[in-house]
This record gives C-alpha cells, sequence and structure tokens, in this order.
C-alpha cells in the first residue's frame, strides 16, 4: 500500500486528507485490476471481456456487481464522481471504458503468434496505461474542472495523448526486465526485434522518443494563452485551464517518472534513461 500512496502522491502533489486518500484509491485498484491479468486469464479474451464489462457496468450505477474488483471500482467510481459536474462525469466514464476495453485488446495481442509492431503497442497502451484516468482525478482532488471546450480542442488532446506516451515509455523502459521474465509485450522488446538491435540501442531510440515528446509538449504548452484568449475564457476558466496543465499533465510525468525511479516493482539497471528529457519539462 506504501508505494501506491506513492505514486497518488506523487500524481497529485496537493491533494490532503479525504482527496488524498482517494487518489490513493484509484492507484490500489489500478494495480489490483492490472495484476489479476498476469496469470492464465491475461490471455483469456472471453474471460477479461467478461470482468471488464462488470467493471463498466457500475459506471451507470449500483449494480449486482459480484467480482472483488468490480465491487471496489464501484465504490471508487461513487466517490470520484461526487459533487462534479455531469459533463465531468461524462467524460470520466469515457476515459474508464477506453482503459478497461484496453485489457481486452491486450489479452487478444497476448494470443498472437507475431509479436504486434511498435506502433500499435503503444496506441493500446496509451489506453491501458490509465493515464486519461489519472487526469481526471487531478481535477477531482482539486477541486476544480478544466473548460470543456478547451479540452475539446485538439491543442489539449495533443498535450494529453503526448503525457500519456511519455508516462508509457518510461514505464516500459523500466519494466523491460519485470515483463520479459514472465513474457509480457514490451516496448524495447519491440523495438530490439523490428529493428534487429541491442537493448543498450533500443533504450536510446525511446530515449530519444522520450525527448521528442517532452519536448514538443513544452513547444504546444506554449499555445494555452492563445487558446484561453480564442475561446473567450473568464478568469476562473483560464484559471482552471493552467492547474490543468501544471497539476495534471505535468504532476502525470513527473510523478510517474520519480515513482518509477523509487519502486521496486521494477528494475532499476534503466531507470534513469528518460531523466533528463522527464527533467526538462519540470524546469520550464
Amino acid at each position: 500500500m506504501g508505494a501506491y500512496a506513492d505514486v497518488a502522491a506523487r500524481f497529485h502533489p496537493t491533494a490532503t486528507g479525504p482527496d488524498l486518500d482517494l487518489a490513493v484509491d484509484q492507484q490500489s485498484w489500478y494495480f489490483l485490476f492490472d495484476d489479476h491479468f498476469d496469470g492464465p486469464v491475461g490471455s483469456d479474451p472471453d474471460a477479461v471481456r467478461a470482468l471488464v464489462r462488470e467493471v463498466a457496468s457500475t459506471l451507470d450505477g449500483p449494480g449486482p456487481a459480484q467480482h472483488p474488483l468490480a465491487r471496489a471500482f464501484a465504490d471508487l467510481w461513487g466517490r470520484s464522481a461526487a459533487g462534479m459536474s455531469g459533463a465531468w462525469r461524462a467524460r470520466a466514464a469515457t476515459d474508464w471504458r477506453m482503459y478497461l476495453d484496453g485489457y481486452v485488446g491486450e489479452a487478444h495481442a497476448r494470443n498472437r503468434v507475431r509479436p504486434p509492431a511498435s506502433a500499435d503497442h503503444l496506441a493500446l497502451r496509451t489506453r491501458t496505461i490509465g493515464a486519461l484516468p489519472v487526469l481526471d482525478m487531478a481535477e477531482r482532488v482539486g477541486h476544480y474542472e478544466c473548460p470543456a471546450r478547451a479540452l475539446a480542442s485538439p491543442l489539449l488532446g495533443d498535450l494529453r495523448q503526448l503525457a500519456a506516451e511519455v508516462v508509457i515509455l518510461d514505464n516500459d523502459i523500466v519494466s523491460v526486465e519485470k515483463e520479459e521474465a514472465v513474457g509480457e509485450i514490451n516496448l524495447v522488446l519491440l523495438l530490439q526485434g523490428e529493428r534487429r538491435c541491442s537493448r543498450t540501442a533500443a533504450m536510446e531510440v525511446m530515449r530519444t522518443m522520450v525527448k521528442e515528446r517532452t519536448e514538443r509538449f513544452v513547444e504546444l504548452e506554449q499555445g494555452l494563452p492563445a487558446l484561453a484568449e480564442s475561446l473567450g475564457l473568464d478568469e476562473a476558466e483560464r484559471t482552471a485551464l493552467e492547474r490543468y496543465d501544471h497539476d495534471a499533465l505535468r504532476t502525470l510525468m513527473r510523478g510517474a517518472h520519480d515513482w518509477h525511479q523509487s519502486v521496486e516493482r521494477y528494475g532499476d539497471e534503466f531507470a534513469e534513461m528518460c531523466a533528463d528529457a522527464v527533467e526538462r519539462v519540470a524546469e520550464q
């Protein structure tokens, strides 16, 4: 539990009391759910789909959920949605469904004769890394909501995508030894196979990918004031947009990176590979 509290605090450094408790519960649920599929059940698409559907059904309201993970999620969702607008609840539910459905895709991928293309793996991991629900949680525990019309803009869409991909790349780097040992698909291993290169060379490719994405993030981020102006955001909405940038998007990337460095869940041989790029974002 200590590690889950640590990652929640890194993602939401200003959260305290019941808000931090809720964030910790989200992270605890994430890891319990993810680890549930480490064994044979994770390669059974029908079994994965059944659990995913049971969990997702609780987004529509309390129901006859029987699986402990579904019951726990129903409690988590109920407390998360309390006090939030209908627009936030609809968006957050969509993000959760995308995350959950991704596990069915992963189950199918484990049964493929040939490994997936690295680009396809990255696209699937964008769903199952759980970045978007963490961003939604940042608003919930911060007691604000990013303006819906800002979130609908291509600029925010690109920033959210870049932040998620930075987390994925950093995670696949530090978890490669763990996932290789249990036969899981990992971007480092896919790049090694596609490029017929060494582990170190594949790591360097991913380090470059992180650098490119963090630099692009900083570049696009400069357009947020102009976006606020073009949308006619009032002062409160502009403040919410700024908080979403600094207290959700940035802390997602930096929090994940810092946690990856400290937790024993992953090996540490390549833990420093993304440090320069991620830290560059934090210092901007």
